[in-house]
């Protein structure tokens, strides 16, 4: 017969679940507390003496299920209380409806497999939702109404399965390298051939294993570190929740090539030296070295909001957060039309004044241009966050457009100014349509989940990594208007938020 496994006090024989802020084992009923060292350590003791029934919680129901190492699909009976327990395919733990009691069911991860090691939660629920608010207060053009009426479901702590790979690759591949430098205003770029070869190793690649778990989720919370991670002991998983794998080790080893392959692109062309990089020809080889199993803590909770669903996730041991947050379209309106018509008049009344002529007019735009740039920063970071302060500054914005756009009209008596209003409105417009489009890029890139398309901080050392570069004479510069790749190749990045450098000039 298959039990699953109680994690249950020594002393009072109550739920033992496990207690993330203490790291330890505590006692619902008397509060005792125990390692999990301790823990293991009593129970191979009772065993020893034969109370095989100390840690059982529930017995596998072989009549009404397939007890087969394929199914996952299981039903028990607790043996507590005798109520009827079906945890669902995935889940690896649950709590009897009926009892409260914390069950293990151990049976699926030795049936399947037992995972290596484990990293356990070092982030309590407490801390999670700190970590949400943080972000909610970070995010540009939040709705108030879901700061107010935003419901959290299906709050939970979970152990996400995970394959990690040690992937040797090796090989060459022909690429192109480009360098981009701006002097006597204009971009030079020079572009570098060049040919490579040799290996290198990456090691723990981590690809979930988990239908349920997002690829884009899980690999935007790396990275998990486990270099010092315990031994796995079914004492973590007491009171929390936890999944076993439905994807396959050879299925995700293919995804883990793939982002072995681009870190190696990125490595074999000295990428980190260059501002674009391009492969154009590549012959890899891919050597598995190792394939471990681990559990990797996840939390994750659904905001609900007018019908919608909102995931967000942290990493339980770092506090990284993956979260998707709506914008509200009339704040961002608010942040570009009214500061725009604030500028634009205060522009002409300056024009008006004839601070801006002759030789001073273009340092004089390139300041106003900075000036307008500034405002909307700040409308956007700070003063249209919430409704009343929008359509307080809205107001405000609009009595200054006015206030200046009178002003530079009492001043102005028609000829020759007529040029510097056309002059100085298509200019504004122009850097308003730039920065508005820059601005909405940074709002959408803040909630979306993306896949991470490399494994750099996978790099070993602690295996021999031979590589060999070498680089034809010839050099294609070019000058250009802009800072755009000529040879269209990837953008140098040590990680996604650096694709965009202004990205940091808005967190």
């Amino acid at each position: 017969m298959k039990y699953s496994d109680h994690a249950r006090c020594p002393g009072c024989s109550g739920n033992l679940v496990f207690n993330i802020t203490e790291q330890m084992l505590e006692c619902e009923s008397c509060s005792s507390m125990y390692t999990v060292y301790e823990y293991n350590n009593i129970l191979a003791e009772k065993k020893k003496k034969g109370s095989e029934s100390f840690s059982r919680g529930a017995l596998l129901n072989v009549e009404e299920g397939d007890a087969s190492k394929e199914n996952m699909l299981r039903s028990y009976t607790c043996s507590s209380c005798g109520g009827e327990i079906t945890p669902g395919a995935a889940a690896a733990t649950g709590v009897c409806p009926f009892c409260g009691n914390a069950l293990v069911f151990t049976d699926k991860y030795r049936d399947q497999q037992v995972p290596d090691f484990i990293v356990p939660f070092k982030i309590d629920k407490a801390q999670f939702l700190e970590e949400y608010r943080a972000v909610l207060k970070k995010r540009m053009f939040v709705p108030d109404a879901f700061r107010v009426g935003a419901t959290f479901k299906n709050i939970k702590a979970w152990y996400i399965p995970f394959w990690l790979f040690d992937v040797t690759v090796s090989g060459n591949a022909s690429f192109q390298v480009e360098r981009v430098s701006y002097s006597n205003k204009k971009y030079h770029h020079v572009v570098y051939s060049g040919h490579g070869f040799g290996s290198e190793t990456f090691t723990k690649i981590p690809q979930d294993a988990s239908i349920e778990v997002d690829d884009r989720i899980s690999q935007m919370l790396e990275p998990f570190e486990c270099t010092n991670a315990p031994r796995f002991s079914f004492a973590y998983l007491a009171g929390l929740h936890a999944k076993v794998y439905n994807v396959s080790r050879e299925d995700c080893l293919v995804r883990a090539e793939n982002r072995a392959r681009e870190s190696f692109d990125r490595y074999l062309s000295d990428a980190e030296l260059y501002d674009y990089y391009k492969v154009t020809d590549r012959q890899y080889d891919y050597k598995p070295l190792k394939a471990s199993y681990a559990l990797f803590p996840i939390w994750h909770m659904d905001i609900i909001w007018q019908g919608r669903k909102f995931p967000c996730a942290v990493n339980g041991q770092t506090g990284k957060t993956a979260c998707s947050i709506p914008v509200s379209m009339v704040k961002f309106v608010c942040s570009q039309l009214f500061p725009w018509l604030f500028c634009l008049s205060l522009c002409y009344w300056v024009c008006a004044l004839g601070v801006i002529k002759d030789g001073n007019s273009m340092k004089g735009m390139t300041v106003l241009i900075f000036l307008y740039a500034s405002v909307v920063y700040v409308c956007a970071k700070y003063i249209f966050v919430r409704n009343l302060s929008t359509a307080l500054f809205s107001i405000l914005f609009t009595y200054g457009a006015w206030h200046f756009g009178h002003e530079a009209y009492k001043v102005y008596s028609g000829g020759e100014e007529a040029f510097d209003i056309a002059l100085v409105t298509a200019v504004i417009l122009f850097v308003s349509i730039a920065l508005c489009c820059l601005l909405w890029k940074l709002v959408k890139r803040q909630n979306a989940f993306t896949l991470a398309p490399h494994c750099d901080y996978c790099h070993s050392d602690d295996y021999q990594n031979n590589v060999t570069r070498s680089w034809s004479r010839e050099e294609k510069k070019k000058c250009n208007s802009s800072a755009k790749s000529i040879i269209e190749g990837s953008k140098r990045s040590k990680n996604d938020e650096d694709r965009v450098g202004i990205w940091y000039f808005f967190n």
